[in-house]
């Protein structure tokens, strides 16, 4: 083998060049496969995003909603609990408090 030879692998049998093209090709194929993955991940994320933006919408709505005095108290923390459980946190049934309020000096 010549001095040339041994520097080109393109030199002497070409399955040096199918060799180099079946890597190459390897590689094209895991760049799309992991541009796929990326894409979808991406497009999972910007859903999640959105489902929470949805959400967050749905409390403002009962917050606005308790305060114009469409909904009771307890039906504006259902509905958070609908949309959001376990989001607003423990809250007492509205309907057990009962304030007994006595006289200062009594």
């Amino acid at each position: 083998m010549t001095a040339a030879q041994m520097r080109s692998p393109a030199v002497g049998s070409g399955r040096a060049i199918s060799q180099i093209s079946s890597v190459k090709s390897d590689f094209d194929n895991k760049a799309t496969l992991d541009k796929a993955q990326v894409d979808l991940t991406l497009g999972a994320i910007r859903c999640a995003v959105n489902r929470i933006d949805e959400i967050r919408q749905e409390l403002v709505n009962a917050g606005v909603s308790l305060k114009a005095g469409y909904l009771t108290p307890q039906q504006a923390l259902d509905w958070a609990e609908e949309f959001a459980p376990g989001c607003v946190g423990y809250v007492p049934p509205l309907s057990g408090l009962r304030i007994n309020r006595t006289n200062g000096g009594e």
